[in-house]
């Protein structure tokens, strides 16, 4: 298939991958251009061109970016002075200045068509159950945003330290977009990929008013994931979603002990994780969920363990429906425990971990106030503590 550009996104369980999959193109189609995206190479643009086979990033959104990229490939002019890239030219590194933030109302509706029009696919003359891939496709493919940013700055999370700002997408356009995606996809079940869906209640009044409107139509049921601070301040916010299909609420957890959620800038107490768990409960048919990270700044095992007390009280608080899951704390790229651990008296175990091991899963850094040795026994004590 003759084709002048390639494009690929990454992220730290990706990138491993999308470095193989380049080299393997640039070697026998030299001429064709590859672009990445992603958050990985978005804060790693610099030492991905120089380690890897290919020609240009695109830094953080890029839907201008990428058109204004191809126009150029496709008119065979140069690409070099558009915003918010970084590429190679003829050896030399250029690192253009970031692009102007997007207004999301500004964006057409995706083209969820995607999910079942092959116009929109290569498929290989010798496949014959492409019907069945997309069938595949469908059905987990779940995920829909209304908004992106994160006014917040927790330290482990590469969306907080973003330099794109905290936007919403209008009502409007979110109904638009999402009897589009429901009658592309069929979907019965959503989830909502915003990092911070309930920060303004104001909105999520709108959007509640949004889905119960479409549902007249559309039968679906929805996730999302919540602020602690913000639903125990205003806990009718939790029965309005729930009026409007929402049955599957994510908290920020992270960890029982203040002093850890004060590290990581969390901005939330453990009377407000009580008194929101305490809340939902209430909701027969309302599951609730969280996750806790192992391997903190400056805890000890022992103060960790002592943290699980409270995470056992939280899941009573809940008539047991809070699911808890637990995570290896990962210095994902962009984030500031990546880029100084030392600040937070953290040492790295792996160096560039993305390309061996898999963040979350495994261990990849340590307090300076645990040892290895306590850190493995962590994820077991955890899940027994629990049950």
């Amino acid at each position: 298939y003759k084709c002048d550009a390639i494009g690929m996104t990454t992220n730290a369980d990706s990138i491993r991958f999308v470095y193989k999959i380049c080299n393997a193109i640039k070697k026998e189609f030299p001429n064709i251009k590859i672009i990445l995206g992603g958050p990985q190479v978005s804060y790693s643009d610099e030492k991905t061109l120089q380690e890897c086979s290919c020609d240009i990033i695109i830094r953080h959104e890029g839907e201008s970016q990428i058109v204004e990229v191809l126009k150029n490939i496709e008119n065979g002019t140069s690409y070099e002075n558009v915003e918010g890239i970084t590429c190679r030219s003829h050896g030399i590194l250029i690192k253009n200045k970031d692009a102007v933030i997007l207004n999301l109302d500004e964006l057409p509706t995706p083209q969820y068509a995607i999910f079942s029009d092959t116009k929109y696919w290569i498929i290989p003359t010798h496949y014959n159950q492409f019907d069945t891939f997309l069938k595949k496709i469908r059905s987990e493919y779940i995920y829909f945003m209304t908004g992106r940013g994160c006014p917040y700055k927790c330290l482990f999370c590469v969306e907080g330290t973003s330099k794109n700002s905290f936007r919403y997408r209008s009502s409007k356009n979110v109904k638009k977009d999402l009897v589009y995606f429901l009658e592309k996809s069929g979907a019965n079940y959503i989830a909502i990929g915003d990092d911070t869906f309930t920060s303004s209640p104001k909105r999520v009044k709108a959007l509640c008013e949004v889905f119960i409107e479409v549902q007249k139509e559309y039968n679906f049921l929805w996730f999302c994931e919540g602020r602690v601070d913000v639903l125990s301040k205003y806990p009718e916010i939790i029965s309005m979603m729930y009026n409007a299909g929402l049955r599957k609420l994510q908290i920020g957890i992270e960890s029982g002990n203040p002093s850890v959620l004060d590290i990581y800038k969390k901005g939330i107490t453990l009377e407000q994780m009580e008194a929101v768990v305490y809340e939902a409960s209430k909701y027969k048919d309302l599951n609730l969920c969280g996750n806790i990270i192992l391997g903190n700044p400056n805890e000890t095992f022992q103060e960790f363990t002592s943290s699980l007390e409270f995470i056992k009280k939280l899941i009573k608080i809940s008539n047991y429906k809070l699911d808890i899951t637990s995570t290896y704390l990962t210095p994902y790229v962009g984030t500031p425990i990546r880029e100084n651990p030392e600040k937070y008296n953290l040492e790295f175990l792996i160096d560039d971990f993305e390309f061996e091991y898999y963040g979350m899963i495994d261990i990849i850094c340590k307090p300076k106030s645990m040892s290895v040795e306590e850190l493995n026994k962590l994820s077991g004590i955890t899940t027994f503590e629990i049950l």
